[in-house]
């Protein structure tokens, strides 16, 4: 078996990932967050005191896009 450069698997509950890594941890994340516009998702961690350009935990991620799929932010979307 060759050598692998992973030394472990990263965890989605506990590991920070940068939207870059997304598509390959949580591909369904990632699709959302394009969906939505990365930029949309950018502006709404910055609201909360978070950087969208750094590792940020999945579920900070995900919180993002459920602000995004809100009645109220999709209201002020359009």
């Amino acid at each position: 078996m060759p050598a692998s450069s992973i030394d472990r698997v990263p965890d989605p509950l506990t590991d920070k990932f940068a939207l870059n890594e997304l598509p390959r941890i949580a591909p369904w994340v990632y699709e959302e967050i394009t969906s939505v516009g990365p930029d949309n998702v950018k502006s709404i961690l910055a609201d909360r005191g978070c950087d969208g350009d750094e590792p940020q935990p999945m579920t900070i991620w995900v919180s993002a896009l459920s602000t995004c799929h809100s009645n109220a932010w999709q209201a002020l979307a359009h």
